[in-house]
């Protein structure tokens, strides 16, 4: 019986480490859907010029935000405008979720020249997560292309 648990212990850590791998798989390549789906459909609603999307982090006075998207769009009609594009992607964007974002854009947003502009990407959101998002003036952009 103890050799018994010893192997199925052993076969959940291994199971555990499998489905930590898939995990990070399918975040990294949502993250990569991301990239292009926000870029075109900012381009496609507002004319903006998109730099390449990344993930990457974002470093000041000694503190550190890791981001899942940031980039920087120019608006042809506002040369002047500086438009800082900070973005969360979800699989299923959650009320946690995005409170999470909203505090870490909120630590970022005093590092930052210019516009921030606050962006959730997801498969899918409940309507309460969908409101949320729009009562803090962020953006929510769908997997298909939709933008609320």
């Amino acid at each position: 019986l103890a050799q018994a648990q010893k192997r199925t212990e052993l076969a959940l850590q291994r199971l555990s480490r499998q489905v930590g791998g898939l995990s990070d798989r399918l975040g990294g390549d949502l993250e990569d859907t991301a990239y292009i789906v926000i870029h075109d459909v900012l381009e496609r609603e507002y004319g903006w010029k998109v730099e390449p999307l990344r993930r990457d982090y974002l470093r000041w006075n000694g503190h550190e935000v890791e981001l899942d998207l940031i980039g920087r769009a120019h608006d042809p009609k506002h040369p002047d405008r500086v438009i800082t594009i900070l973005g969360e992607t979800k699989f299923n964007l959650t009320l946690k979720d995005v409170r999470r974002f909203a505090r870490k854009v909120e630590r970022v947003r005093a590092a930052l020249a210019g516009e921030c502009f606050p962006v959730c990407f997801c498969y899918r959101a409940r309507p309460e997560v969908r409101e949320a998002v729009r009562e803090l003036g962020f953006h929510l952009i769908f997997s298909y292309g939709h933008m609320l």
